[in-house]
C-alpha cells in the first residue's frame, strides 16, 4: 500500500520514438494520496479508477494520452486538470466525481 500524499511523475518525450510512457492497466491503490500529476504517460481504463484511493482531490494529467479511458472516477476529487493530452477520435471520456469544485 502507498503512503504518498502527492505523486507527480514527468516523463521526458523524444519526438522521434513512441512520446508516453506506457503505465500498467492497473488500478492505483492509497489510502493518503491527495494529489496524482502525470506528465507524458499513456493511462488506461484500470489506472483511472479512483476509488481505492479516497483521499485524492487533485488530479493533473499533462500531454497524457487517454485516448483508450472511457471513465474517470473518483468520490473524492475535487479538481481535475487534463492538458494537451491526446483523447479518442470519437469518444468522450466520463467524469465521474460528486465533489467536483472546478474542471480545467
Amino acid at each position: 500500500m502507498c503512503r504518498v500524499h502527492v505523486l507527480m511523475v514527468h516523463v521526458c518525450q523524444d519526438p522521434y520514438v513512441d512520446p508516453w510512457l506506457e503505465l500498467d492497466d492497473l488500478p492505483l491503490i492509497s489510502q493518503r494520496l491527495a494529489r496524482l500529476e502525470l506528465h507524458g504517460v499513456r493511462c488506461h481504463a484500470s489506472l483511472l479508477n479512483f476509488s481505492s484511493c479516497p483521499a485524492l482531490e487533485h488530479l493533473e494529467f499533462d500531454y497524457c494520452d487517454v485516448s483508450s479511458a472511457k471513465k474517470i472516477s473518483s468520490e473524492s476529487l475535487k479538481s481535475p486538470s487534463i492538458t494537451y493530452s491526446l483523447f479518442g477520435h470519437d469518444s468522450r471520456i466520463r467524469i465521474y466525481a460528486p465533489n467536483l469544485v472546478s474542471c480545467i
